[in-house]
């Protein structure tokens, strides 16, 4: 029996790790906006804000996970999900001015990937008896062991981000598979759904342009991206690019338990560049 165990879990623990090496050497372009803005920074702290979109969440502004038990819970996790040309790159920038929170960039939908391995283990899983649940529970606990440690923040912003308890990351690419993903492994998470309300303009930008996409389209694709936020059962806040303002990124900074304050909002990307901005945004 043991053996059969043992054959069970290689088969996940392989491919994590080889999807660990792929990822790898993707990891140090994941964040090169906010590496840059924080070498030009001396004092960081403080995210952005919006507009709450569940009808919980204004109770849980001073607790990250209230409704999270058990030892999947006890670390904290924040995924920004965006439609793309929609302010994300300045939205992760800010957030990450936050004391204590750091959030990657694109990583060219990883979390789709994990979760296929998931739901292929736990299929396997499921003829496999009373030990099943013990065996799934440790794949969930590895899986998140090494999310964590895929997420920690680059060694020499550790002057400004010593203790960063809220990690994660911004995507465009998000399917049912990535979001049950975090659903299971990272319990303790939040989303902050970012797109745009001007579905004219983005269609127009030089990433959807090339793409064919009419204001229709991105409109249902950004009500999809919605329902399957709200499938998660998990608590996310809606910030469209036409609501960066300073009041908006306090109240997010607030939902996420911060008590500071903006000074300023970031402009990266600007004018269809990848350019990053040169503004010297606080939240003190």
């Amino acid at each position: 029996m043991h053996g059969t165990w043992s054959s069970l879990l290689l088969v996940p623990c392989l491919m994590l790790i080889c999807l660990l090496l792929i990822l790898s050497g993707m990891r140090l372009q994941f964040g090169c906006a906010i590496l840059e803005s924080a070498s030009r920074r001396s004092t960081p702290s403080g995210p952005p804000g919006g507009s709450p979109v569940g009808q919980a969440n204004v109770k849980t502004l001073n607790r990250f996970c209230p409704q999270c038990e058990g030892p999947l819970c006890k670390r904290k996790f924040l995924f920004i999900v965006a439609t793309g040309r929609s302010g994300s790159t300045s939205l992760m920038n800010m957030v990450s001015l936050i004391d204590g929170v750091f959030l990657y960039g694109e990583n060219y939908g990883a979390l789709r990937h994990l979760g296929q391995m998931q739901e292929r283990f736990f299929s396997t899983l499921a003829a496999q008896g009373h030990d099943a649940p013990l065996l799934a529970e440790r794949l969930l606990l590895h899986s998140q062991d090494w999310l964590w440690d895929f997420l920690t923040p680059p060694s020499f912003l550790n002057d400004w981000k010593q203790s960063v308890s809220i990690r994660g990351f911004k995507e465009i690419r998000w399917d049912a598979t990535a979001f049950q993903f975090v659903r299971r492994t990272c319990p303790c998470s939040r989303f902050i759904f970012n797109y745009r309300l001007d579905k004219d303009a983005q269609s127009q930008s030089a990433f959807y342009k090339t793409r064919n996409a009419s204001p229709e389209s991105l409109s249902i694709f950004t009500q999809q991206m919605r329902q399957l936020l709200e499938e998660t059962e998990l608590p996310f806040l809606e910030l469209p690019l036409e609501n960066f303002t300073l009041s908006s990124f306090n109240r997010l900074a607030h939902w996420l338990g911060a008590e500071c304050r903006f000074t300023n909002i970031t402009h990266s990307n600007a004018n269809g560049t990848y350019a990053e901005s040169e503004s010297s945004a606080r939240c003190a």
